[in-house]
């Protein structure tokens, strides 16, 4: 299981997010190509290697004009789904940008529709939030969590005036953190905290991990001490996983919705973050058929998730509870085939390591069957016993 922990001691900006994934190995080429897709004029990119009072890190910065329109949501939301990135890289960010204007548009107290990004609507805003999705989709990791999440302390200077640190809608975001009021200045910002609420799985204070790549990014203020982001990259102990974790279940009936849709909301839903989603026939008052939406999520993707229900199926209301599910271990292990390398799924069981669920990964398997032209289920067989030797 690949874990991205996010070392929050002096805070997390966007660009503070980007730059400590870069440091611990991100692809330059790819994060910079991907941007392009976006179809955002009038900006250039610096990445370098600096320091903050002694540890080496990098550092991205978006140089822009500072003249820039107020956006609103849908603003950025025409921006995005017009452009070329994957549909992946798309959800994820329009999630962090609709957790941030839950935020704001709560502490305004007004629709979230009519609320302006100041700063956050600038372009190196946008590309700090963009990137941030395209940095997650191309490291894929199984889990994101985090530490204690520094806030920082005294005043800030913005578009509202002089404001308490955390920033409003910081506070708001960050709800449900273990946090820490250290720190001079404003060390976790709005972005910031909305990329926490959208990516983190769990908040935590140790973790086994064997660590593989370690970044730092370098954030621009000096705040007296090393103003720096570290990620940690690095694959979970399989031996000591648990094998419980909390859910929730968000789930609704409809009985007047185009059957055509539902494919569509299947796999947004799944795109957002969705651990599952399925559809169960019902019988619903006055004799009505109808069909049952049930969803399985975690924490962070209730809030988005549920928002998704709303706007594409025609429920009226959504309900919501928390379970507990007990799960195997699970890792991808690469069999060599005749036909290429094909995934196999395989479950572990946490108290003693012995694996007791195999599944060859079916659009690698699809993929071989299309290729040599041959039956899906010759490729099944020939990856299930191949495994025999890996497991």
């Amino acid at each position: 299981m690949k874990i991205l922990f996010i070392d929050c001691f002096s805070g997390i900006s966007g660009d503070m997010f980007l730059s400590a994934l870069l440091d611990a190995g991100l692809d330059e080429n790819k994060l910079l190509n991907n941007l392009y897709l976006l179809n955002l004029p009038g900006y250039s990119v610096s990445i370098n290697k600096t320091t903050s009072y002694g540890i080496s890190g990098k550092k991205i910065a978006f140089h822009t004009n500072k003249d820039h329109p107020h956006r609103n949501l849908d603003d950025i939301q025409n921006i995005i789904k017009q452009s070329r990135l994957s549909n992946d890289i798309k959800d994820l960010s329009l999630n962090i940008f609709y957790n941030l204007a839950r935020a704001e548009a709560k502490v305004h107290n007004t629709d979230i529709n009519k609320i302006h990004f100041h700063e956050v609507g600038a372009v190196d805003s946008i590309l700090d939030i963009v990137g941030a999705a395209i940095a997650v989709n191309t490291i894929k990791p199984d889990k994101i969590y985090c530490n204690t999440v520094s806030l920082g302390s005294g005043y800030i200077t913005c578009d509202h005036g002089i404001l308490p640190v955390p920033a409003p809608a910081t506070a708001e975001l960050i709800k449900g953190f273990p946090v820490s009021f250290s720190g001079n200045g404003e060390l976790t910002t709005p972005t910031g905290a909305a990329i926490l609420k959208t990516l983190i799985n769990k908040s935590i204070q140790s973790i086994e991990l064997e660590i593989q790549h370690i970044g730092y990014g370098i954030g621009s203020k000096d705040t007296g001490n090393p103003n720096t982001l570290r990620t940690i990259i690095g694959k979970k102990n399989y031996s000591n996983t648990k094998n419980t974790e909390e859910i929730y279940i968000l789930e609704c009936n409809i009985d007047d919705m185009n059957p055509e849709f539902f494919p569509y909301l299947q796999e947004k839903l799944l795109n957002a973050g969705a651990l599952d989603v399925y559809f169960q026939n019902i019988l619903m008052k006055k004799g009505r058929p109808g069909i049952q939406i049930k969803l399985l999520c975690f924490y962070n993707n209730k809030e988005s998730l549920q928002q998704i229900l709303f706007n594409e199926s025609t429920t009226l209301g959504i309900r919501c509870r928390k379970e507990t599910r007990k799960i195997l271990s699970r890792k991808l292990i690469n069999i060599p085939t005749i036909y290429g390398n094909i995934r196999l799924k395989t479950g572990y069981m946490p108290e003693n390591n012995n694996a007791v669920q195999t599944t060859p990964e079916y659009e690698d398997c699809k993929a071989a069957a299309q290729k040599y032209n041959l039956p899906i289920s010759k490729i099944y067989r020939e990856v299930l016993e191949k495994s025999k030797d890996y497991i």
